[in-house]
């Protein structure tokens, strides 16, 4: 694994590249970042972890991930706005983790860990079990999100 390169903060490599926008919309981003470097931007994800949490940062990426692939009801379009509530500062977010991800490519430096799959029983019928590849950091974040509401804390 190459070294990341100066100034850039090492949650990067603890998140998958497409959470890098929550976080970056949870940040002090400003709204007009302009030629904000690598090393900022990194910060501002570092920011955005700190300020909602690991497991809120996955929780809007999953509900953002579930409302694009199934739900344009009325009720889907509101908890987008919930998620979104500024298509500029998403839009932004998007373009500033695009930016970081490909310095890291220039720098050979992955973004983000590599993601792993298990085979997870789905559906029982008879004597028939269905199995679904589910990405392992969904299983942490879920097995983490249970925990924090057993705890009161979510």
């Amino acid at each position: 694994m190459s070294a990341l390169p100066a100034g850039i903060n090492p949650i990067v490599r603890a998140l998958p590249h497409a959470e890098w926008y929550v976080a970056i919309t949870a940040s002090d981003m400003p709204a007009r970042p302009g030629a904000a470097s690598p090393a900022q931007i990194s910060e501002w994800i570092a920011q955005g972890v700190e300020r909602l949490g690991e497991v809120e940062v996955w929780r809007r990426f999953d509900r953002t991930r579930a409302l694009v692939s199934a739900d344009e009801s009325p009720k889907g379009l509101a908890e987008w706005r919930t998620l979104w509530p500024s298509r500029r500062r998403a839009n932004t977010a998007c373009d500033l983790a695009w930016r970081l991800h490909h310095f890291l490519a220039d720098h050979g430096v992955r973004s983000g860990p590599i993601p792993r799959w298990r085979e997870v029983p789905v559906a029982v019928s008879g004597r028939e079990v269905w199995y679904e590849r589910v990405n392992e950091r969904d299983i942490e974040m879920v097995e983490r999100l249970g925990e924090l509401v057993k705890a009161g804390a979510a």
